[in-house]
């Protein structure tokens, strides 16, 4: 096994054997495998991702992503709230939820460079394949990557 999938493997169980006992026991019932996850985040194809304001209020915004190595990345510019959240306060989460099947990741974001550093290589070909066209590039774009820190997942009945 890849060693980014055995770490996210990790994170799956370490979430769940350190979550509240509520949490716990929801988390554990349904849970999605590592197969299932990564299936999950290709079908989805928004996700709210939630920034910390400095006044320490969240703010929560849809926006298009890709899993690539079991990190996340998106598009923002530097005009953005999100951009201005994430370099005070690196901690986000994103909800990933398509019918019965969400996803939950706690991670920690770094602007990973402009946009346009990743024109024709992986993550730009990610979002490629996923959406069917490359990312916006503009003077003020730049990409951003999230390390999953926490993972919850749970699959309903349905």
């Amino acid at each position: 096994m890849e060693p980014w999938k055995e770490e996210l493997l990790k994170i799956l169980r370490l979430s769940v054997e350190h979550a509240s006992a509520i949490a716990k026991r929801y988390y554990s019932a349904r849970p999605m495998s590592l197969d299932e996850l990564l299936e999950h985040l290709e079908r989805v194809k928004i996700t709210s991702i939630a920034t910390v304001k400095p006044s320490g209020a969240p703010h929560i915004v849809p926006v298009s992503f890709v899993q690539l190595y079991g990190k996340i990345y998106i598009n923002t510019s530097k005009k953005s709230i999100r951009y201005r959240n994430i370099l005070h306060q690196k901690r986000v989460c994103l909800t990933f939820i398509d019918g019965s099947r969400v996803g939950i990741l706690e991670g920690v974001a770094k602007i990973a460079g402009e946009t346009s550093k990743f024109s024709a290589g992986p993550v730009d070909q990610a979002f490629i394949g996923k959406y069917d066209k490359a990312r916006r590039v503009t003077s003020n774009s730049v990409m951003v990557e999230i390390m999953p820190t926490k993972i919850f997942t749970y699959k309903g009945a349905g």
